[in-house]
């Protein structure tokens, strides 16, 4: 049977940065709009803009903003950003226990990185990595993927990662996969850093810096997997991610019991 992938991508509108990034009108994918309201609260403000500064190493930049809100009973973080803007659901992570379903060495499948230069203040990149797949069989009908508590969603293994690169404001989507889900997604992941005054690396931060950012967010993720079998039946799974190396390319995964 032909595979199909659905996806549901929210784009929230768009800001034009101070570097000069401006909002892409080519949203030809295989995807819709939505929107989720509910009220907001800017709980925290931290961070700086400081200009060229220096990520320590084992650090991670921190947004100048955080926002939470609660819609429908899903709660939200908004980490308002210099030149993005990364909304994503929160999920209670306490879980009662945990068991090892597989060790994944992946492939760093396509990255985006916005252009640099001297007066370049902060940068975005993204940067997706091919999903090897949990679930095989002929007895699934669908699996709905969600990510909670980070800045890193599912996509299409063909979406454009540019395109991605061009919003200023994204929103997790959930993305569903007909059959099973190997080698149809990539996990897609969202970075914002302070540029550097040195051009050795195009004024961006080291790889190592870049790399401690990647790791940072597939360590925070918590991904859901809702399957759907051919008989009816359903189940709904939870998994984290643990990285082994310094890029994260070699992970654990585990599934979550609550």
């Amino acid at each position: 049977m032909k595979r199909k992938i659905f996806a549901t991508f929210i784009v929230i509108g768009c800001l034009v940065c101070a570097v000069g990034c401006r909002k892409s009108d080519n949203n030809n994918q295989n995807i819709t709009s939505s929107g989720n309201g509910g009220n907001q609260k800017e709980t925290t403000a931290q961070g700086k803009d400081s200009g060229s500064q220096k990520i320590e190493s084992g650090s991670v930049y921190e947004t100048a903003a955080i926002i939470e809100s609660e819609s429908d009973g899903v709660k939200y973080v908004e980490e308002s950003g210099k030149v993005m803007d990364i909304k994503y659901p929160m999920i209670n992570d306490a879980f009662s226990d945990e068991e090892l379903v597989t060790g994944y060495k992946v492939l760093r499948n396509g990255s985006s990185v916005q252009n640099t230069n001297e007066t370049t203040k902060y940068y975005k990149y993204v940067v997706a990595y091919q999903w090897e797949g949990l679930y095989k069989g002929d007895n699934i009908s669908t699996i709905e993927y969600s990510t909670y508590n980070s800045r890193c969603w599912f996509v299409d293994a063909d979406y454009s990662l540019s395109d991605l690169l061009k919003e200023d404001k994204l929103e997790a989507q959930n993305i569903t996969v007909e059959n099973n889900d190997t080698e149809n997604l990539r996990l897609a992941m969202f970075v914002e850093l302070p540029t550097l005054k040195e051009a050795w690396y195009g004024y961006r931060q080291s790889p190592q810096t870049e790399n401690e950012a990647i790791c940072d967010i597939l360590n925070n993720v918590i991904i859901t997997a809702d399957v759907t079998y051919k008989d009816g039946t359903k189940k709904t799974d939870y998994y984290r991610l643990e990285t082994l190396n310094s890029s994260g390319t070699l992970m654990n995964i585990y599934r979550l019991i609550p």
